[in-house]
């Protein structure tokens, strides 16, 4: 399975789509194509409205979960 995205979308038109808005001060610097690992659109909430915002693409590598080097939720 490939986990390679393509979107040939603007920023603004996928923000128009989902009715969400971007935040000024963020630059949505993201490839058309995105791989885990690489810079990918990513919708959130924060505040109580939805937000556009670029964001690492993917899941954490399963030998970084089994170590414990990331994070716990």
């Amino acid at each position: 399975m490939c986990n390679l995205t393509t979107v040939r979308k603007s920023a603004a038109e996928v923000a128009r789509h989902f009715k969400v808005r971007t935040p000024p001060d963020v630059a949505l610097n993201v490839p058309e194509e995105t791989l885990p690992g690489y810079p990918g659109m990513v919708i959130r909430e924060a505040d109580g409205e939805r937000v556009l915002q670029s964001m690492v693409w993917g899941s954490p590598p399963q030998s970084e979960i089994l170590k414990g080097g990331l994070a716990r939720m």
